[in-house]
């Protein structure tokens, strides 16, 4: 026999009273309900639901009750009839209408007349005691001294485990309205700006104070050497370091004052250079170096120091049309693994058999990708980390070693881009766009030159499928002109990067899309003997800019003269070299306006048939990086 609560029988215990009709365990009887009139009687009327139950006061049950059978207060009653009649009030409570319940011994009449004399409970306060005659359970005895109780009323009254189980559904909008009560409190009581004072919250300027870069190693061919050049612009006064190293290697040169530069010739320079700075030397301090090869033979190339980064782009010539290879450098003290994705003109390239590039801590690794983009015409690289980071470079070189030059690293892919530095010239033009997304991109290309804004080519628009490489030739709008910039806007995010050849053909140099300057720009190392020109290419889009041109010597610097740019236009500014700085100075540009300002150095050089070229796009070399003010932040939900 199955006990409630789990409680095992005893011998003692006496058998269960058999269940009346209409009991919690009569089939098809709702407990608790009387049974139906007999015929010609009147029906009774509804039940009274019991008081609510004293807070803190729990069910007795009698120690004599049954197994299987609850005590408690009986059904049926008419609250208000008189002593007896209240459930729980005292005996005589049942009525004789209400099976469910037992009249006490002495009985009080069911229609509510005088109790009887007291009976004796066998548990449970008295009547006069608590919880006899305010809401608490029954003390009417039953028949035998014991009383019965409903199991609804008990679950219903004493048990809120029953009510939960009845209600879960209710349970779980209670826990709902408890979260979003939680969560509202949390937002509501979060300090944040108002719209207005979010749009006019300017970010602090914080001074640069460290810098890191690293120069490729330069292999031009047999007997090349390169000119480096390290350059502290002009940035108020202070102390620091400034110098520039072999990796691995010992120390090459140093900048001692602000304002100041170093340059010197560097052979046969397989191995890369590093750069660093402190303090106030590390300002807006950038290195460079350019190379050609031996008896002013072969090309001339040049670049600028880059910064270690986990994410770098560049786009140019495929290892088909020469030999192409990516120059990877680690400065730092953990290891780095590199991934290369390539985007060709024939779609993207599958590089997976190929593996990822381990480059150890302070090392180097050249990287032939010939293997990883075999019969490319055409190449857009995305070199990235998973671990640590690289200084990437590209060098691009042709088949017979003519028309080498450093293809620089660009802008991510965007919407909205910008290649500044066009050269002018008689020699080809072609404009590299890939889409590196998953959707074909439609570009709308036009070119900002001395006279104005023009499209190019006609119509303008390049169609470029996704994960391809697509050339615009410009010959016919651009060969011959000055010098300009091209913009780009995209309804897909792309890549993109410029191939010019020199006059002659015997040289090439390559132009990649950057992001306006930010504050000034440095060219580190410049010439202007042996048939060198160092020129300025300046831009500006969306607004009027006045830019600065200065030269940066051994020392000193020289400020340069201001030189206004209409929106939409490009202007070329040749400075003079400082005295007796001609064979090493750098160029710094500044700018200011409603405007962007981009800007990149053109080099040549006159040799027999031909020239010689190369282009820098400018990187920003800001003295000082924006700190915009932070809000919602953790400090200010604690209130602190």
């Amino acid at each position: 026999m199955k006990l409630p609560f789990g409680r095992k029988p005893k011998p003692e215990d006496p058998p269960p009273d058999p269940q009346p009709p209409g009991d919690l365990f009569t089939p098809g009887a709702t407990p608790g309900s009387p049974p139906d009139p007999p015929p010609g009687a009147a029906p009774p009327g509804p039940p009274a639901l019991p008081p609510a139950p004293d807070p803190g006061t729990a069910p007795a049950l009698d120690q004599a009750t049954p197994p299987g059978t609850f005590t408690g207060p009986a059904s049926g009653a008419t609250p208000g009839a008189g002593p007896g009649t209240t459930p729980g009030a005292g005996p005589g409570a049942g009525s004789a209408s209400d099976p469910g319940a037992v009249s006490g011994a002495s009985g009080g009449a069911a229609s509510g007349s005088a109790p009887g004399p007291e009976p004796v409970s066998s548990g449970g306060p008295a009547p006069d005691e608590p919880g006899a005659a305010d809401g608490g359970p029954d003390e009417t005895p039953a028949e035998g001294g014991v009383r019965r109780l409903q199991l609804s009323q008990l679950v219903r009254r004493d048990l809120p485990v029953g009510w939960l189980v009845g209600n879960r559904f209710a349970l779980v909008g209670l826990v709902v309205v408890a979260l979003v009560a939680l969560y509202g409190v949390a937002h509501f009581s979060t300090p944040r700006a108002s719209g207005a004072e979010v749009e006019r919250a300017e970010p602090q300027r914080a001074a640069v104070v460290s810098a890191l870069t690293v120069c490729p190693g330069a292999e031009m061919g047999d007997g090349s050497s390169t000119r480096f050049g390290l350059v502290s612009p002009p940035a108020g006064k202070g102390t620091g370091s400034a110098r520039v190293a072999r990796a691995p290697g010992g120390q090459v040169g140093t900048v001692g004052r602000v304002g100041t530069g170093w340059f010197g010739t560097v052979t046969d320079p397989a191995d890369p250079l590093v750069v660093t700075g402190a303090g106030t030397l590390a300002a807006g301090l950038t290195g460079g170096q350019i190379s050609a090869g031996k008896d002013d033979k072969g090309a001339l190339s040049g670049t600028h120091c880059t910064r270690p980064a986990t994410d770098s782009w560049f786009v140019g010539p495929g290892p088909d049309a020469g030999d192409l290879r990516l120059h990877l450098a680690n400065p730092d003290d953990g290891p780095a693994t590199v991934s290369v994705d390539v985007y060709s003109d024939a779609g993207q390239l599958d590089t997976s058999d190929a593996g990822a590039i381990f480059v150890p801590p302070h090392g180097t690794e050249d990287v032939s990708l010939s293997s990883r983009a075999a019969g490319a015409q055409l190449a857009a690289l995305h070199v990235r980390t998973s671990m640590g980071r690289v200084a990437a470079a590209v060098e691009a070189a042709g088949k017979d070693h003519d028309g080498a030059d450093w293809v620089p690293g660009g802008a991510a892919p965007s919407r909205k881009l910008t290649i500044p530095g066009v050269p002018d010239g008689s020699g080809d033009r072609e404009l590299l766009v890939a889409a590196p997304g998953l959707r074909d991109a439609t570009v709308r290309v036009s070119a900002v030159t001395d006279g104005g804004t023009v499209v190019p080519g006609g119509e303008g628009t390049l169609q470029v499928p996704a994960g391809a490489v697509v050339p615009l030739s410009l010959g016919g709008t651009l060969s011959g002109g000055k010098g300009s910039a091209l913009t780009l806007t995209s309804d897909q995010p792309v890549v993109a990067g410029l191939s010019a050849d020199g006059d002659g053909g015997k040289d090439v140099a390559y132009t990649a899309a950057e992001p306006p300057l930010d504050g000034r720009g440095v060219a580190a190392v410049n010439r202007s003997d042996n048939g060198y020109t160092a020129s300025v290419l300046l831009s500006a889009i969306g607004g009027d800019v006045t830019a600065r041109v200065g030269t940066t010597g051994p020392k000193g610097s020289d400020p340069g003269k201001a030189v206004r740019i209409k929106s939409g236009h490009t202007t070329e500014v040749e400075p003079d070299a400082p005295d007796g700085a001609g064979s090493g100075y750098g160029i710094v540009v500044t700018g200011s306006g409603p405007g962007r300002l981009y800007a990149a150095r053109v080099l040549t050089r006159d040799v027999d048939g031909g020239k010689l070229m190369t282009v820098d796009p400018l990187e920003s070399a800001a003295g000082t990086v924006p700190v915009y003010p932070a809000h919602g932040s953790l400090d200010a939900v604690a209130g602190q």
